[in-house]
Order: C-alpha cells, then structure tokens, then sequence
C-alpha cells in the first residue's frame, strides 16, 4: 500500500534479520539441527542447581585454566548469538562428559535417565563434528552481525561486509577437502582423548531420512554429507537474502567512486530518472555533475568508504544533486537493531509503576536513557 502511494519509498528488509533468517534456514540440514537440539538440552539439564554444581566441579577439576564456569543457553531467535554458545560448549566437552558420567549413576532416575541419553547423544562423532563445523562458520559470520547492530551505518557499508562473508565461505568450500581434513583432525584428537571412535553410520541400500553417500572414509563421509551441504546452503541463503539489498544499491554506486575509476552511465541515467522529482535541475545537468563529482574524488585520490564520508566531502553549493542523492542513500534504513534497542528501554521505564505517566514525560525519560553521552545543564531544563 505505501508502495502503491509512494513510489520512491522503497521497501528494505532489516539486514540483521536477513543475516539471521540465512543462518536459521542453512541450520535446517539434519546433522547441524539435530546438533543445535542436543547442546540446547544440555545447557537445560545443567541449569538446576544440584546438577550445576557436579558440572561446576568437574569444570575446575577437568578445566581448571577456563575463565567459563556455566554453559551459556543458545538464543531461541538470535541464531549467530549461539556462536558463543557453542564455543563454550566445545572448551566443557570434557568437563560436560565427566559431569554426566557421575550424574548417571544417581538413584533419582529422571536425572540419571536424563544424563545417560545425553551422554550417549553427544559422544556421537557425528556430533562432534556438527559442532565444530557450525563454531567455524558462525566464528566467520559473527563479526558481520555485530557491524550490522551498530549506529551510523549504510546500506553500502552492510552489503560490502556481507559480501566479504560470502567470499570467505565461497573459498572454504571450494577448499573443502582441506578445510575440513583440519576440522576432522582436530575432532578425531578430541574423540581419541575420550576413547570415541569415529566410524561410519550404518547404511543400506535404499535410504530415504539421512545421506547415503557411497564412501569408506568417515572423513570423506562426513565432508559429503555433512560440511559441504551445510556451507553450500549458508552460500546460497546469503545470496538469496542479500540478492534485494544489491539490486537497491546498484544505482547508487557511481556516488561512491572507487580506486580503479570504472564508471557506468547507465547507473547514473537510472538514478537520475528514479529521483527526477527530488532534483532541481535536468536530466543532462545531473548528469554531468555526477561526473564532475566523480573526477573530482579520483584526482583527491582520498575515497570516501559510506554515504556519511561522502556528505562531508561533498559541497552542497557546487554539487546541489550529488548532494540530495547522498541524503537519500544515507537514509536508507539498514537494521531495525536501534528501533528494538528503544523497544527494550521502554520495558524498561514503563513498568506497572508509572502507567500513569504521561507522553512527555516518558519521552523524556526514554531520550535521557539512550543517549546518556549528552550531558544536561540543569540551567537549561530550567528554563525550557
């Protein structure tokens, strides 16, 4: 409906929630699924105090040098927040092993029963190895995710470092055999400390819930069925989600020369047709202006990174229309992370306390809550 009635209003989705939804759908492979399910039953089993004590004892017995003392639970909807997550799961593993180990022997039998299918569950090589393939991968996504929940941010910006996640697991699975021979390696030391072998999973000749992949390595096995279709889906995810963010900033590239000089008119038609009503000048004057200010950037060889450099080089007075369209594409919503930040202070301010508070008070609460680096001079609230 805005669409319909605005044109130029342009719908973007949230880059963070398009980054979650990529690792959510890869995730839906079995073997990393199944894997997710068990560590989030374990970290639920240690949560009660008395199991959380033989865990804690066995941390500083097994692990002494480890600054971690409890397992973290995985986020329900924040998926690469379970990196650390599984991080810690992976420096416990021996400690965690241990802790079952005993609890299994209590008379109370839903902790023991509990413990034992766990304990059988997490010895599997194949989960082990799901485990350390998923702490690869979201070890390589979770910087992007964090840049994309900070302030002043483009979309240009967000799209580039998407990018350079995408080539770095476009180049691990083109080495896959090699990537993984490291990964394999470091589980089969981890499986030998705990005297687990890591073996093929029974096949047959008709198989329809699992891979049946035809190989006599488990270190082939796994890769096939395993490593290679979990990063060849986290790849095409990301290039479906990220695919409406690219085709939004195609135009608006030739506002941010780069060093090679390569510039496409066409980009610059397009854009200057898009936003014809928001200019002030014609097509052929825009035009050239553009180009002056692209010739401009090339000569200073000083090349703005965002839209927001760009706007501080960019003279208003000279470059009327470069400079509207640069407010344009600065404006161009990125991530919803600070509209859910302002969400949550609201939890927080307006508590069954202060339902009575009226609109201006609570807006004033909520500004001097976010933006706490601006300092107040009580002179100032006096007199407003």
């Amino acid at each position: 409906h805005v669409t319909k009635n605005y044109p130029l209003a342009h719908y973007i989705h949230c880059s963070s929630h398009s980054l979650n939804l990529a690792i959510s759908d890869a995730c839906n492979i079995q073997s990393i699924r199944n894997c997710t399910g068990t560590i989030q039953k374990v970290c639920v089993f240690f949560k009660y105090p008395k199991r959380n004590n033989v865990l804690t004892e066995s941390i500083s017995s097994i692990c002494p040098s480890s600054n971690v003392k409890r397992l973290k639970l995985l986020c329900p909807t924040r998926w690469v927040d379970r990196h650390d997550s599984i991080l810690v799961f992976i420096d416990l593993f021996d400690a965690i092993i241990d802790s079952l180990t005993k609890v299994c022997s209590w008379f109370d039998k839903d902790s023991s029963s509990g413990a034992y299918q766990l304990l059988c569950s997490i010895k599997q090589p194949e989960f082990i190895l799901a485990t350390f393939v998923l702490a690869k991968v979201f070890g390589i996504s979770l910087p992007l995710s964090k840049h994309l929940q900070t302030k002043n941010i483009d979309l240009i910006d967000a799209i580039e470092n998407a990018d350079s996640v995408r080539c770095i697991i476009e180049s691990i699975r083109k080495n896959a055999e090699s990537e993984f021979k490291s990964i394999f390696d470091e589980v089969k030391t981890k499986c030998d400390a705990l005297n687990i072998e890591i073996s093929l999973p029974r096949r047959t000749n008709v198989q329809k819930n699992r891979c049946n992949v035809q190989e006599t390595s488990p270190e082939d096995y796994y890769r096939i069925s395993l490593f290679i279709p979990f990063v060849y889906s986290f790849i095409n995810e990301l290039n479906e989600r990220f695919l409406s963010h690219k085709t939004m900033l195609k135009n608006f590239t030739c506002l941010l020369p780069s060093s090679n000089g390569k510039f496409e008119e066409d980009n610059i038609k397009q854009l200057i047709e898009m936003y014809q009503d928001d200019l002030d000048c014609g097509k052929l004057a825009a035009i050239g202006e553009i180009k002056t200010w692209q010739q401009k950037i090339v000569q200073s060889q000083v090349f703005p990174k965002n839209a927001l450099e760009a706007l501080k080089k960019c003279n208003e007075m000279i470059f009327p229309s470069t400079f509207k369209l640069l407010q344009i594409l600065a404006t161009l919503p990125v991530t919803i992370a600070n509209s859910e930040r302002s969400f949550s202070t609201l939890k927080r301010l307006k508590t069954y306390l202060r339902n009575t508070t009226c609109e201006n008070r609570l807006n004033g609460l909520a500004l001097l809550n976010i933006y706490r680096e601006i300092i107040l001079k009580p002179e100032d609230v006096l007199n407003k």
